[in-house]
């Protein structure tokens, strides 16, 4: 059964799809390279001079990395008091301040990049995902009470300020519309859509400004749902096409790694590297594309763009790469 379910994901994502890419011509330049020791950590953030990697296993371990040279350093997170801390905790680093989310709990709790003490908690309610708009504010996704998948600011002052549903009709109304929630540096919302051809950009306060397509042609998501009997909880029966991998974006800018390969990409590149389509951040229009190739055998874990800079992360090595558009 395993083997089918493989074998059903595999091919969906080299069949043809009726869709083609661009790519121009030295878009990116190798900049640095330097290995590291830990193969579980995660880009965690930036203040624009240094890029963040974490640990999923030791939550408190903050790795510091020179975005121009890759000269590093490891420092320990600290709280002013001892807490439960669960699998789901993830560091994030935003410009000068740091926080530790714990969607499962439902909290969040921040400080002072520079001294790395977690002083202040704010308790929500349990979410998927966030992001900081100021120190004192967050747009969080999460399920509300009628069951819809929706994107809201949260203030410490004012509690839930706004709810904006992003929910589409597609079968169910949890799994088809998970994606990835991000902020750009100007502190526009995006969320991109994991297992459909969507996305959409707002303002700060969640105003939305446009949706857009991805360029392939997969409409709608390919998956399929069935309840656990003993609890009544819905879970996949099958392994997800998934369109849409992981995203990031400058202030100019949405990258996004796809999971569908074009028709006129060769099978080989396509296999051996990672594909980042680029779109316009203005309107939403699909620009080009271009490829992060595999290290050997080592595969792209993740990738964060910081101005001018990539930075791709491998099991092995740690990567920057400088922009040219």
């Amino acid at each position: 059964m395993v083997i089918g379910l493989y074998f059903y994901s595999s091919v969906a994502k080299n069949r043809k799809n009726d869709f083609v890419r661009e790519f121009p011509p030295h878009l990116i330049t190798a900049d640095t390279i330097k290995s590291i020791a830990n193969s579980d950590l995660y880009i965690a953030g930036s203040n624009g001079k240094f890029v963040y990697l974490s640990s999923k296993k030791s939550k408190n371990t903050l790795l510091r990395f020179d975005l121009q040279t890759l000269d590093s350093d490891t420092n320990k997170i600290r709280a002013l008091k001892d807490f439960n801390v669960y699998d789901d905790a993830e560091v994030q680093v935003e410009s000068e301040n740091i926080f530790l989310t714990q969607g499962f709990a439902g909290n969040i709790r921040s400080g002072m990049l520079k001294d790395l003490i977690l002083t202040k908690t704010t308790q929500i309610f349990p979410f998927y995902s966030v992001v900081s708009i100021t120190d004192t504010s967050y747009v969080i996704r999460y399920i509300n009470k009628s069951n819809k998948n929706v994107l809201a600011i949260y203030s410490t002052q004012n509690r839930l300020v706004s709810e904006k549903n992003i929910s589409t009709k597609q079968g169910d109304e949890i799994f088809s519309n998970d994606g990835i929630l991000l902020k750009t540096p100007d502190k526009r919302i995006a969320f991109v859509y994991y297992y459909s051809n969507n996305f959409i950009v707002t303002d700060q306060n969640l105003n939305e400004s446009y949706k857009a397509k991805t360029i392939d042609t997969n409409t709608i998501a390919k998956i399929k749902v069935k309840k656990i009997r003993s609890t009544g909880d819905l879970t996949m029966s099958a392994p997800p096409l998934i369109v849409n991998k992981e995203a990031c974006a400058n202030n100019d800018h949405l990258f996004i790694r796809s999971g569908l390969k074009a028709d006129n990409q060769v099978p080989e590149e396509w296999s051996n590297s990672s594909t980042i389509d680029v779109y316009n951040l203005k309107n939403g229009n699909y620009e080009f594309s271009f490829y992060l190739l595999d290290l050997g055998k080592d595969k792209l874990v993740s990738f964060k763009v910081y101005n001018k800079t990539l930075v791709a992360l491998y099991h092995n090595v740690i990567y920057t790469f400088k922009l040219n558009f």
